[in-house]
């Protein structure tokens, strides 16, 4: 060891390692070495110095007068470093914290790499390229509304920042004649996006441009197609769309006037219209409408018809008008109407004779199809006027010419005309045929007799009455006064015979003249039949019983008038009291002196007295049904015969039932 001056040394350790409390003054080109480093809590000031290790400083390194500091190796500095002048990194910078504040101009002369804490961003000297590694972002603005550009290792992007409300701008002119402001491209040399400066925006397909804007809207090149609604909007005037070929035909669809929507073409050619890429309807350059065809073919004596629906189909062709609902409007309605106004809407009157419409039946007879084979026309009857149209409806058929004949006429007064005289209004049915006139009604079901009913019917909407023809057999129905409703009055059978089938109805002899005392109830014959009856042995205390070797007993009943037969031969009876006959077939007359009397023939019946006795006779009266036996006799009142238990009795007598 050379020369060290010490003042004080004190607290010598026992490694002999010596402490300098005040300090120590080293003369120039003299120094300080040691293997175990060098500790200095002071302030050292040296004109150099030089450490193969570390060294702390725990306050300011200050270098006066010094011009450059050349680190070997690494230099940590626990605090600040000030360079006041500039500050040559040969070997790179890096900053691992902390922050650099550098209020100077830094020139790097190799590369420079910020490291983040997820992304890093390097300056490549070698390509002249600032890189941002993927996700590190360039971010503009530090207000809400800032703007980030970045890649995410997928896509690139440039996005407002979170939260940012304002506008992304991009704006440019190059100063050429278009003056684009902006242009995106797909490629280096193919265009994607162009924004002309005060003039159109244009969109390219592979350099091709397929939509430009207009001052009038926009023209698209090629086919559009869009998978959700297209709304087309234009104030309160036109909106529409409309497609416009080189030659200058256009076809448009959209509002054209007011609220008027408009599908129309500009050319005198037909418009199509297709499903399932067949066409359905065509309106033909004259306007005429053809459903399953493409074009007009003469009808109804080669007139061309405005509308055709034709089909090539083993099914039917079915046209249905259909309504639903519950009030008096909801009908279905074919109205074929006619005025004689030289334009639409008009409401000329129509003249007498003037056919107002026709449905028309026509078959293809191998040359063509405009012959008329049916129809229904109906014809002005006179010339109309205001709330007064009298018409008539005429059908025709064809009988195998050229032309249908008319055959049946209803008149406007509502009568029907069948064959010639289709003009009488004086019959409600006028049926007229050149070789004789037939009406045939019938009904061809069933089988059996009075199973092919047909009808006539007449009827004032209320009351019906009506003559049933049937296979073998007339009937006659009505209405019938008194309540009993619509019933079967009369029927001529099959054997020939008129029947009444009402009970208590019958043949009213009322209009001839009736005497005084009649009602009109007499004048009705009501009823008439005829039978037999059994007629029985009584007695009128006790009846008894007999036994009949022979007995009958017939009747005719005519109106209200019973005529009786009777024979009965009997013995061994048991009855009691007068002598009677029981078992008459009407009941008599139920008032009183009602009382009718017969011729009578007896054999073995004792007749009490017999010598006073004038006459024998058979007696019914008041509501009896029972025929007794008296005997008149000269100057006295009649008797009764009294029971005999055998005999044989023969009588006849009529009598009335009401």
């Amino acid at each position: 060891m050379s020369k060290v001056q010490v003042d004080k040394v004190v607290n010598l350790s026992d490694d002999g390692a010596p402490q300098l409390t005040y300090g120590a003054e080293l003369p120039v080109g003299y120094g300080l070495t040691g293997a175990g480093g060098l500790n200095i809590t002071g302030v050292v000031t040296a004109a150099s110095a030089v450490f193969s290790g570390n060294v702390t400083i725990g306050g300011t390194l200050t270098y006066e007068d010094v011009t450059n500091i050349d680190v070997v190796g690494v230099s940590t500095f626990a605090g600040r470093m000030n360079v006041n002048s500039s500050a040559l990194f040969n070997e790179g910078l890096r900053v691992t914290a902390g922050v650099t504040t550098i209020s100077g101009t830094s020139t790097f002369s190799d590369d420079v790499t910020f490291t983040g804490a997820a992304a890093n961003l390097t300056w490549d000297k070698s390509t002249d390229d600032l890189i941002f590694n993927d996700n590190a972002k360039a971010i503009f603005g530090t207000s809400s509304s800032g703007l980030e550009i970045y890649h995410d290792g997928s896509h690139s992007r440039i996005n407002s920042t979170d939260g940012a409300e304002g506008r992304l701008i991009i704006s440019g002119r190059d100063g050429s004649a278009d003056a684009i402001g902006l242009q995106l491209n797909a490629e280096d040399s193919k265009e994607a996006i162009i924004c002309k400066v005060d003039s159109s925006v244009d969109i390219y397909y592979n350099a091709s441009k397929k939509f430009e804007t207009t001052n009038d809207g926009t023209v698209t090149t090629g086919i559009g197609t869009f998978t959700g609604n297209v709304n087309i909007a234009h104030g309160t005037g036109q909106a529409h769309y409309q497609i416009t070929q080189t030659s200058g035909n256009t076809v448009k669809f959209g509002i054209v006037s007011g609220s008027d929507i408009e599908l129309s073409g500009s050319s005198n050619n037909s418009m199509i219209f297709k499903t399932n890429n067949s066409e359905r309807i065509r309106i033909d350059g004259s306007g005429a409408i053809l459903q399953g065809k493409t074009a007009t073919k003469g009808s109804t004596g080669e007139n061309v018809p405005t509308f055709c629906n034709e089909t090539a189909s083993d099914n039917p062709n079915v046209l249905e008008i259909a309504n639903n609902g519950t009030n008096g409007n909801s009908y279905s309605a074919l109205v074929l109407s006619r005025s004689d106004a030289t334009s639409v809407n008009g409401h000329t009157a129509v003249d007498s004779g003037d056919q107002i419409g026709e449905l028309c039946f026509i078959g293809a007879d191998g040359a063509d199809r405009f012959n008329t084979a049916a129809a229904i026309k109906t014809f002005a009857n006179s010339n109309f006027s205001a709330n007064n149209c009298p018409a008539y409806l005429s059908f025709f058929t064809n009988a195998g010419s050229a032309s249908a004949t008319e055959r049946l006429r209803i008149t406007s007064s509502g009568t029907v005309n069948i064959g010639g005289q289709t003009t009488q209004t004086a019959h409600s049915l006028s049926v007229n045929k050149s070789d004789g006139n037939c009406i045939q009604v019938g009904n061809t079901s069933g089988s059996s007799a009075g199973s092919h009913d047909a009808q006539i019917v007449a009827s004032d909407g209320t009351n019906f009455n009506n003559l049933k023809l049937g296979g073998h057999e007339t009937k006659v129905f009505a209405n019938v006064s008194g309540g009993t409703g619509y019933a079967e009055t009369w029927r001529f059978d099959s054997s020939g015979n008129l029947a009444c089938k009402l009970a208590g109805k019958g043949i009213d002899f009322s209009a001839q003249t009736a005497s005084s005392t009649a009602t009109t109830a007499g004048e009705l014959l009501d009823h008439y039949e005829y039978g037999t009856w059994t007629p029985t042995i009584e007695g009128q205390s006790s009846a008894g019983t007999a036994t009949y070797p022979q007995r009958r007993g017939d009747y005719t009943k005519i109106g209200n008038r019973v005529f009786v037969n009777c024979y009965i031969s009997y013995n061994s009876g048991s009855g009691s009291g007068n002598l009677l006959v029981a078992g008459l077939p009407f009941n008599v007359k139920n008032v009183s002196a009602c009382d009718h009397v017969g011729g009578i023939m007896m054999s073995n019946i004792t007749i009490n007295n017999a010598d006073d006795v004038c006459s024998v006779v058979a007696y019914t009266g008041n509501n009896l049904t029972k025929v007794f036996f008296y005997t008149t006799r000269s100057g006295t009142t009649y008797t009764t015969l009294s029971y005999d238990d055998s005999g044989e009795i023969i009588f006849s007598l009529s009598y009335n039932t009401k």
